[in-house]
């Protein structure tokens, strides 16, 4: 009988831990998930911004190149997760506050799915040089993404 309870004590034991490790794990994935969003919405409002005052995108302006590699560098993240729902929508949560609610609940898979369809955005490093053929490309194909949460 005393045997059967030590099983049983350390049974229950693994399945906290276990339930424990998971729940840390959600909580970890979700605050990358997070993050990756507020910054990649946050660089969309500034894209925003500059396309609705100089109605293009100037990727000789650093500023905005930093937004596109702001943007590229959470798609990855995304990307990488796209299969993962709590992820996916923890992402769009930040989204839509890193952009101040300019993106929207309503909007926000709308901007994740234009963002993961963007390939021109592949090639964006930080070592992405202002001006460059990936940096045009890049901004070119943001235009769409920004004009389509025009308020």
């Amino acid at each position: 009988m005393k045997s059967k309870l030590k099983l049983l004590v350390v049974v229950a034991s693994l399945v906290l831990v276990a339930t424990g490790c998971q729940s840390l794990f959600s909580t970890s994935e979700n605050a990358v998930a997070t993050t990756a969003g507020k910054s990649c919405g946050n660089a969309i409002s500034t894209l925003y911004k500059e396309y609705k005052k100089q109605n293009k995108i100037d990727v000789t302006n650093t500023t905005t190149l930093t937004s596109i590699v702001q943007i590229a560098a959470a798609r990855n993240v995304l990307k990488e997760n796209k299969n993962n729902t709590a992820f996916v929508s923890a992402f769009a949560l930040g989204m839509v506050s890193g952009s101040n609610n300019l993106i929207t609940n309503v909007t926000s898979n709308n901007v994740i799915n234009a963002l993961l369809s963007l390939s021109s955005l592949n090639d964006i490093t930080t070592n992405t040089p202002s001006g460059s053929t990936a940096a045009t490309e890049a901004g070119k194909s943001l235009i769409p993404l920004v004009k389509s949460i025009d308020k």
